[in-house]
């Protein structure tokens, strides 16, 4: 599958929505390739900029800042990922998905435990990371009906591609939850 890269400045949104539910809007807006096609696209936004990984195009040529065919490194390449990491747990009868350092208060603590959950990825997905830079966000996301906690960090440093096949396949299919949000994109510059 062809990819691209496209980067693309977005308009603010209006007052009073969720910002996270506006760019993913804009996102299905721009990359979609019909009602009722599936989602085959990724995406994140810092600021006011769009970064979106997808088969096509987008339709909006006036916003695109840039498009370029994208082809996957195959060795040591330096990355960024926002993503959701989740683990699952049993609870009251059910499975529930949560954060992983769920109740542990120490910013150390938590980032070796968001490590550990990169590090398991990278064992899925064919590619081994280095040193690592971890912050996270809490993102409330309100699409009209409800609103949904989300948990996003923020992963960058250097990654290692230890099986090509794998690797590629996560970057077409992303890492981790909250796509429709702007999460999963494995960003390799």
């Amino acid at each position: 599958m062809s990819l691209v890269l496209s980067t693309l400045t977005i308009a603010p949104p209006p007052a009073g929505s969720c910002p996270h539910y506006w760019a993913h809007q804009e996102a299905m807006r721009l990359f979609s390739a019909g009602p009722d096609s599936p989602r085959d696209f990724l995406y994140r936004v810092d600021g006011g900029v769009m970064v979106a990984l997808a088969p096509r195009l987008p339709v909006a040529s006036s916003a695109v800042m840039s498009s370029e065919e994208y082809t996957p490194p195959s060795g040591s390449a330096p990355f960024r990922l926002r993503c959701n990491p989740t683990v699952t747990k049993f609870h009251n009868g059910k499975n529930r998905r949560c954060d992983p350092a769920h109740g542990v208060r120490d910013a150390a603590g938590q980032a070796e435990i968001y490590r550990a959950w990169l590090d398991r990825q990278g064992q899925s997905h064919g590619f081994r990371v280095g040193e690592v830079v971890i912050s996270r966000d809490r993102w409330e996301v309100r699409d009209g009906r409800r609103t949904m906690p989300i948990l996003a960090v923020n992963f960058s440093g250097v990654l290692e591609v230890t099986d090509a096949e794998r690797f590629n396949a996560a970057v077409v299919q992303g890492i981790g939850h909250g796509k429709a949000w702007g999460l999963g994109l494995l960003l390799c510059c």
